[in-house]
């Protein structure tokens, strides 16, 4: 029987104000009719009331499947119930609530006790699956950065970064506006309305950006801190139509246009030994349900925050930020320094990128209210922004190789697989140079992998995309026009009979008719490789540049005015490889170059960020490589110590080997 409030409530005005999706009302009908043994489920009752009015699949169809379920829950004295469990949840209207708990207090009926083995409480909190949380949270902690900016009155301004990129981290632009200018105007060159400004070169050194900065065990760990490229500003979209706006002042206008986000560029590779999240491939999650937040709050070290995201608030001026979904809002702790906070969803995947705190006051009967809450953007936003960017500055090379296609281990040279992936981007540099340094002698350090450079980039480039030609420098004449020749007839048999072959250029002179007939060379040379470089992009290799030098003839003047003719054209490519000085006035002026410095040694560091690669791509073979590695090492132990002293003389076991192994090299001190 239908309690004295039941009559009350309009079915029909009840299921024009259900906000919730049709899924969640299901779930949210039936969870509750299951207390009723003979109310009905809502698919039972939406596929008579479809037999008796049909209706076309849309949003009619929705609220008379509604109104059905919620005329059922009428008829079984439920109604008001159901309304007061989920009216937050399914209703809009805030009036309903109220209404329906005036009710039940009046109601005589009486009260229902149900144990049952299962039930879900919440249809936006789900059940995540243990791995999920034991695999994210690290991934989390390792690309999650703190971002410090010195001021020019000696105080500094911090934030929070998330690694998206080998190089790149996303942050709010607020952050880092005080390192921008805006001489260009405020629109830039492009007539941008967001145009987030240009770095100022001689501020780049202001900001630095600290991973790993996390406690345990109450003591700090190290830091890992680099620096920007002098181009760091990627992409970004500033705070408000005014630059010198501060957050003081900022009101939410052009929230479509004003992202307030920044993508810049580390001076180091930071993602090459972290699984950062590569955001152009892995789709963002919408911001919805409980999550997470990631920041470094003020002096604090690294810490997650939980809340809960929101479309919607009992502030009239919250809603309104978030009416076109160009930002939601969330309830996770946050202070100082957690803007540009990743706010992630219990599956540990990206959403939103926390901005700021809100706050309005409101006078009420001359009293003042204040209402905060936390403001983030949706990452989806950012994404149609700065996808297109972020590619192009990323490269084709999103995590460092670990073996050549030959099984060869290449372990670090980072610097020379982004200068590879780099170079096949638009925009990208057309001048690699591999440089060694020379000793105290006047000759070359032995540096490890100028030999093996050449098979770093036979292996990383696509023969159906490029072509590789490698010329030893010990091959390359004296005199310019047969120098002009060998590269010619390298890229083709015969090319260089196109040449038209100039009267003066045996010599050394160094003339400036000589500089220019030189000049005019270089560019036929280079014309003539980019008309063949149809289908395919041609790099050239120079190699054992260090073993033989160019030498001090109109060869090198004849380089000196290829390098910029190279560096202008779309598909050709230069490598030298051994050459000590890139930074030689020739060079100096080609901005499409990039330098790989070889180190004299492997270091430790390297080591391990081979092992963590190879650990994150296939585990389980590393794990099973380890354990190779310890029983080799015990098989030694064991021939070079037949007698251990710890065992009285005794015949060392390959178990006791083992365990000094493991014990030597496996659990490392924890003192350098």
């Amino acid at each position: 029987m239908p309690t004295a409030g039941e009559n009350i409530f309009s079915p029909a005005k009840l299921a024009s104000q259900v906000a919730a999706s049709r899924d969640v009302f299901r779930k949210c009908y039936d969870e509750f009719a299951a207390n009723y043994p003979d109310a009905r489920r809502f698919l039972t009752i939406t596929t008579f009331r479809q037999k008796a009015a049909p209706l076309p699949f849309g949003s009619d169809l929705h609220r008379a499947d509604f109104e059905a379920a919620l005329e059922e829950a009428q008829r079984k004295g439920f109604l008001a119930s159901f309304v007061k469990a989920y009216s937050g949840r399914l209703f809009t209207s805030s009036e309903t609530e109220v209404d329906a708990a005036d009710l039940l207090d009046d109601e005589e009926g009486e009260e229902t006790y149900r144990a049952t083995l299962q039930k879900i409480l919440d249809d936006f909190t789900p059940m995540t699956d243990a791995l999920t949380i034991r695999e994210g949270m690290p991934r989390l902690a390792r690309n999650t950065c703190k971002i410090v900016v010195k001021l020019t009155d000696g105080s500094v301004e911090t934030g929070t970064g998330l690694l998206i990129g080998p190089r790149l981290v996303l942050t709010c632009w607020h952050v880092i506006s005080s390192l921008v200018t805006f001489d260009a105007g405020r629109n830039g060159p492009a007539g941008e309305p967001d145009w987030p400004g240009v770095p100022v070169r001689q501020l780049s050194s202001r900001i630095s950006v600290e991973f790993d900065y996390v406690a345990r065990a109450n003591q700090i760990e190290n830091k890992w801190t680099c620096g920007v490229t002098e181009d760091w500003l990627v992409v970004g979209s500033r705070l408000s139509a005014d630059p010198n706006e501060t957050l003081e002042k900022w009101r939410p206008k052009q929230l479509d246009t004003f992202l307030d986000f920044a993508v810049i560029e580390l001076d180091r590779p930071a993602g090459f030994d972290r699984l950062y999240y590569n955001l152009v491939n892995e789709a963002p999650r919408q911001a919805n349900g409980k999550m997470i937040v990631s920041h470094h709050p003020g002096n604090y070290t690294m810490r997650f925050s939980p809340g809960e995201f929101s479309s919607q608030s009992p502030v009239s001026k919250f809603n309104s930020m978030v009416a076109n979904t160009d930002r939601v809002l969330h309830s996770a702790n946050t202070i100082h320094g957690s803007s540009g906070g990743a706010c992630l969803t219990y599956d540990m995947k990206p959403a939103a990128m926390h901005q700021f705190v809100y706050q309005v006051e409101k006078k009420v009967k001359g009293k003042t209210e204040t209402y905060t809450t936390n403001v983030a953007i949706p990452l989806a936003k950012i994404l149609g922004k700065a996808q297109g960017a972020i590619k192009s500055r990323m490269g084709s090379l999103s995590a460092p190789r670990c073996t050549l296609a030959n099984g060869k281990a290449l372990i670090g040279r980072y610097s020379l697989q982004e200068a590879i992936a780099s170079a096949q981007t638009p925009g990208g540099p057309k001048v690699l140079v591999v440089q060694i340094h020379y000793g105290s002698n006047r000759k070359p350090l032995s540096q490890i992998g100028k030999s093996f450079s050449y098979e770093i980039l036979d292996d990383a480039l696509a023969p159906a995309l490029h072509r590789l030609i490698q010329i030893n420098a010990s091959d390359i004449p004296d005199n310019a026009y047969s120098t002009a020749q060998l590269l010619l007839d390298r890229v083709a048999n015969g090319m260089s009979n196109k040449l038209v072959a100039p009267g003066r250029l045996a010599g050394a002179q160094e003339s400036t008719e000589i500089n220019d007939t030189i000049a005019v060379l270089a560019r036929d040379v280079a014309s003539l490789i980019e008309a063949d470089a149809t289908r395919q992009t041609i790099w050239i290799a120079i190699n054992e540049m260090d073993q033989h030098p160019l030498s001090d003839t109109s060869t090198r003047v004849f380089f000196e005015k290829l390098y910029p003719e190279i560096a202008a054209r779309q598909k050709l490519r230069l490598v030298l490889i051994g050459m000590s000085d890139p930074d030689m006035p020739a060079l100096k002026n080609v901005n499409a170059k990039s330098i790989d410095p070889l180190k004299d040694h492997l270091s430790i560091e390297d080591v391990i960020g081979w092992i963590r690669n190879r650990l994150s791509f296939d585990p389980d073979r590393m794990l099973l490589s380890l354990g190779r590695i310890a029983t080799l090492l015990a098989d030694r132990e064991m021939l070079s110590n037949p007698q251990h002293p710890a065992l009285h003389g005794a015949a060392m076991s390959k178990s006791a080997a083992i365990a000094k192994i493991v014990n030597d090299l496996f659990i490392p001190s924890t003192t350098p």
